[in-house]
């Protein structure tokens, strides 16, 4: 069991979490870490709704899912392993969406820019992200409109709502404004988690070539027992929020 590692300035309730206490991958501490950013979560949303205003997003609206949604390494085994845990013939189903992603993406740019060892400059990560969404690639986990794999999705899914009307996601147009609930994001300090160089690396890339980065992957993952992955997670939470790395505002808002 372990205390929460809150975001830095985050005042919501400290919880409980149950991790391993051998040494196991990254990814089996991301539920715990899921639990933990749910609970901030709620502490946001209530206080959206103590101002009046109203979370748009809901079963049914899949525009977000057509975005450019980053995903660490952490999070890539883990979707990978998913995956592979999928009776037939859904896994094989799955497994094609990915592949028809991939296929889409190398006309595109080249996968090397796609899977980042750091974070873009705005203006750039603006361009990509506008030119990904312009493509119309859907999440091979959407299923009419809606995550057919709600409880394991990302992180960044779990942080990411808006007030503003649901069709303003889906144009992607400048002139509608998309309005997001502003608190400190964390889903970057899991692309950092299982860096070994002296000054951290990022791993992190979109959801779309998360099977193809496994696949050519070399060696295994790396194992700590779960109390040290989550104080990891916790230092760097504190590191990104010193150099204020921590975004206040929703990956894609747009004014």
């Amino acid at each position: 069991m372990s205390a929460q590692p809150s975001p830095p300035g985050d005042d919501a309730p400290g919880i409980m979490v149950s991790v391993p206490a051998e040494p196991v991958p990254a990814r089996a501490v991301l539920p715990a870490l899921y639990e933990l950013v749910e609970a901030h979560t709620r502490n946001a949303l209530a206080t959206v709704a103590a101002e009046g205003r109203t979370i748009s997003c809901k079963a049914g609206c899949g525009a977000c899912c057509r975005y450019f949604v980053p995903v660490s390494g952490v999070e890539a085994y883990a979707l990978a392993d998913l995956v592979e845990r999928m009776p037939e013939p859904r896994r094989t189903t799955i497994k094609k969406r990915f592949a028809d992603a991939e296929a889409r993406l190398a006309e595109w740019r080249p996968f090397d820019e796609q899977i980042r060892g750091e974070p873009l400059p705005d203006d750039e990560h603006k361009r990509m992200v506008t030119e990904y969404f312009h493509l119309g690639i859907p999440c091979p986990f959407l299923e009419a409109e809606s995550c057919s794999i709600h409880p394991d999705r990302p992180l960044v899914c779990r942080e990411y709502f808006v007030t503003s009307p649901a069709e303003h996601c889906a144009s992607h147009d400048a002139r509608h404004q998309v309005k997001g609930v502003r608190r400190k994001f964390v889903a970057h300090a899991l692309w950092y988690l299982t860096s070994e160089e002296p000054t951290p690396k990022a791993t992190v890339m979109p959801l779309t070539l998360a099977l193809h980065w496994v696949k050519h992957r070399a060696g295994e993952e790396q194992r700590r027992k779960g109390l040290e992955w989550l104080r990891r997670f916790s230092l760097i939470l504190e590191n990104l929020a010193r150099n204020h790395r921590l975004n206040a505002t929703p990956p894609g808002d747009r004014a």
